[in-house]
Formats: C-alpha cells, structure tokens, sequence
C-alpha cells in the first residue's frame, strides 16, 4: 500500500491518496478512515473492497466537508489505462467537492486546480 498526503492550496483542503491496499493493510486503512465520520454501511464497504483487494474495481473517493479533507482509495486495476481512468474519475469527484464546498464558480480557477490535482495524483 501507498500513502500519499498533501494539501490543496490556497483552499487549505487535505487530500490522503491511498493506492493499491490489500487484507494486510486492513488497520492502516481503518485508521485513516477514522476522521471521515462514515456510516457503518460505507465503511464496511469499503472495508470489504480492500479486503478483496477489488482488481479492477475502480476507486472509493471520501470525504469529509467539516474538516475539508478526502482520501481517494485506488484499487489495482487490469491496465493502465484503467487506473489513469479511475484516477481521472477520482479527480473529477475531488474537483467537484472543492469547487463546491468553497463556493468557486469560475472556469479559470477549476481550470488550475484540475491542472494542479492531475500533477499530483498522475
């Protein structure tokens, strides 16, 4: 399993990126779930996913508006051309919370911080 953290600035918004968890990563991964508040359906999801390791299943992307943080969970995928698509799909849905929750209506801006999440998630 890869972990990897970083803040979006000037939105102060956190991002967890977890790649390729499996059963024996089980605790780190519930210990970062941990803030995000999660009903217990969605969280034994999501549990469930890692457990099976979820090969080609896409991602989970979390998050957590009180605390301005989301975790993207990324499953191994078949191909590369399917991880760069689930990224993609993971990214949009990151975009979309941050735009919103901070109120951004402005094409230039989404436009910086779509280039700013590609550089660190690809």
């Amino acid at each position: 399993m890869i972990v990897k953290k970083f803040t979006v600035d000037p939105y102060k918004w956190k991002v967890v990126v977890v790649k390729y968890p499996g059963p024996e990563d089980i605790k780190k991964v519930k210990k970062l779930l941990q803030c995000f508040k999660l009903d217990r359906e969605d969280y034994e999801d999501i549990l469930n996913s890692v457990r099976k390791t979820n090969k080609g299943q896409g991602a989970h992307h979390i998050f957590n508006t009180i605390i301005m943080k989301s975790m993207l969970i990324l499953y191994d995928q078949k191909s590369k051309k399917r991880h760069i698509v689930s990224i993609c799909h993971e990214k949009r849905h990151l975009e979309d919370k941050i735009l919103s929750y901070c109120g951004i209506d402005d094409d230039e801006a989404a436009a910086y911080l779509a280039g700013f999440l590609a550089e660190k998630l690809l």
